[in-house]
């Protein structure tokens, strides 16, 4: 439990303990010491395409923090991957302008009941009408299942494959001489990880992952989201000298960071 203080928007500054948080998600479980008197938001359980929004947020972008902007659903099913972060599915979609900062505010509708918590946006490279941005959000179903473990146990179970990994690059596989130009080439291999003990090494490439091919650690993140702790893997390495073989690897729990 990490302890910290926090400025309430009355000025009060009040004492905050962190009871956990879940990376994969960015979903955290914090208490307040000695408050009682802050409003709590309602639940929506009928979100629906087309309905109003309003983000809620501190972005440092237009317009000044604090802001609050609106916007309309577009999906209920969307899915991001942003630069080296586990994907997140099922979010909601919606056109509300948030911007860094803006993460982890409330996502509300017209009652003013919360049905989601901002997580990301996507701009489009070559916009067309209407395809300007699209806003996701955790869903407050999700996000409150996740509060619910993290309060229990202070963490989320996640699988760990134990092995510390870079994209494999063309400059890369001609230096070491490797016979696979995409992949994960392995770095470091944690003594009695589950990597390790299914014969994992430095130097190995990593090319498929559950029979799905492995290009880059985008693809395995991807990949690892769909795994739960005690899960078998198959995973498919390429040796320095080049045979290819597949190795079985038992999912355990990650370790807690330090």
């Amino acid at each position: 439990v990490c302890s910290s203080d926090l400025r309430l928007f009355d000025g009060r500054v009040v004492g905050v303990e962190v009871i956990g948080a879940d990376d994969w998600t960015d979903v955290a479980v914090v208490r307040l010491r000695g408050v009682t008197d802050l409003p709590a938001l309602r639940r929506a359980t009928d979100t629906k395409i087309g309905s109003q929004v309003m983000a809620i947020g501190f972005g440092v972008l237009f317009p000044p923090m604090p802001s609050a902007k609106v916007g309309v659903i577009q999906g209920l099913a969307g899915e991001i991957q942003t630069f080296h972060d586990y994907p997140l599915r099922g979010l909601i979609q919606h056109d509300a302008l948030i911007s860094p900062g803006d993460s982890g505010g409330p996502l509300i509708d017209q009652a003013g009941r919360l049905i989601g918590v901002n997580s990301a946006i996507k701009i489009a490279r070559m916009p067309r009408r209407g395809q300007e941005l699209i806003g996701f959000s955790i869903p407050i179903g999700q996000a409150w299942s996740l509060a619910s473990q993290l309060r229990a146990t202070g963490k989320v179970p996640r699988p760990y494959l134990g092995v510390t990994v870079e994209d494999l690059s063309i400059a890369t596989a001609r230096r070491l001489g490797l016979a696979v130009t995409q992949g994960l080439l392995v770095r470091e291999v944690p003594v009695s990880s589950p990597a390790q003990k299914a014969g994992i090494i430095p130097g190995m490439v990593i090319v498929t992952f559950s029979g799905q091919p492995v290009t880059g650690l985008n693809d395995l993140r991807r990949l690892m989201v769909t795994r739960k702790v005690g899960d078998t893997v198959a995973v498919t390495v390429v040796t320095p000298g080049g045979g290819r073989t597949q190795l079985r690897v038992v999912m355990v729990e990650r370790p807690q960071p330090s």
